[in-house]
């Protein structure tokens, strides 16, 4: 069970400007024809290179339950490929994780350096 705790820094003057303390990404990758997805959720705080981005991997209906959206609506009742795809009781058709298939990476840090 994952449990959402919001404990807000507000800045501002007034102070009303309310500083997140995590952030989310929901994505959706293409591999080979094979549509995949995956989510993650990070501290709003410096994390090093070093660090995993498996570390940060919750289930996309998380972040779907804290933010009240749904992600992939049309896409998880439209995929061609229903005998791959799992079968969920409360969706239609769930996309498979990106990163159980090996598609969780970021591009290596070098890569953001010979952008400058």
């Amino acid at each position: 069970m994952f449990i959402w705790t919001l404990v807000e820094q507000v800045i501002g003057n007034p102070p009303n400007v309310a500083v997140p303390t995590h952030f989310y990404k929901v994505v959706m990758v293409e591999k080979g024809g094979r549509r995949m997805a995956g989510a993650f959720v990070t501290p709003n705080a410096v994390i090093g290179d070093d660090v995993p981005l498996e570390k940060f991997v919750v289930p996309v209906e998380w972040v779907e339950k804290a933010s009240g959206l749904t992600f992939f609506q049309r896409i998880r009742g439209s995929l061609p490929t229903l005998g791959e795809q799992k079968r969920n009781s409360t969706r239609s058709i769930e996309l498979p994780d990106m990163c159980k298939a090996g598609v969780c990476q970021l591009p290596a840090p070098d890569f953001y350096k010979k952008k400058k």
